[in-house]
């Protein structure tokens, strides 16, 4: 599947030709008391927030969690981790694995001051010749929300294996990866994790 003229479109309709989203939820939530994927924002789930961001781009999406959560009563297909208590970099694993020969457009669900801006920017600087897209904040490499070819899964298994779960580390290792300078601030990259986080945006 390319991308015609080497990039996205510009058109928002047809991001849906060329990405498929994802929606990581299947952490602990330690910090946060419960699943912080179900805490409420402004009338709606953090999770149910994600996966409405994805479909206002019209994108075809799915959710990826653990064994232990339950979100059948979402519209859109949810797919359990492949390999269990691996994080993030799991949940990346698991969508390569189920959608090879795919661009995957890759959010974790506590973000909820991301926006539909945000991803439209990374969509129309990503390059079919790239392995991965990020933003750089502060010259820090923000792994989501990011995009990632499926290809990358044995790049991933290898971290997986040796149980080196950092993004950070994982990102160092994708040699032809799109850094995109954001323009939006630090704020619309916010990580909810305690309750006090989400206090905070109300």
């Amino acid at each position: 599947m390319g991308l015609q003229n080497g990039c996205c479109a510009v058109i928002p309709m047809r991001f849906a030709m060329i990405f498929k989203g994802i929606v990581l939820a299947g952490g602990k939530s330690s910090r946060f008391g419960k699943d912080k994927a179900l805490a409420q924002c402004e009338g709606k789930t953090l999770l149910g927030r994600a996966v409405d961001l994805l479909d206002v781009l019209r994108l075809d999406t799915v959710v990826i969690t653990s064994d232990q959560r339950d979100y059948s009563f979402l519209s859109c297909p949810v797919e359990k981790d492949l390999i269990p208590s691996k994080g993030p970099l799991g949940g990346l694993y698991t969508a390569c694995s189920l959608f090879p020969e795919t661009y995957l457009l890759v959010l974790t669900c506590d973000m909820p001051l991301l926006t539909e801006e945000v991803l439209k920017q990374l969509m129309q600087n990503y390059r079919n010749s790239d392995q991965a897209a990020v933003f750089s904040i502060d010259h820090v490499l923000q792994p989501f929300p990011g995009i990632y070819k499926a290809d990358l899964k044995r790049v991933i298994h290898d971290c997986l294996v040796s149980d080196k779960l950092s993004m950070k580390l994982f990102l160092s290792r994708i040699p032809d990866k799109r850094v995109v300078p954001g323009i939006f601030g630090l704020k619309a990259f916010q990580n909810v994790n305690r309750q006090e986080d989400l206090d905070l945006i109300h």
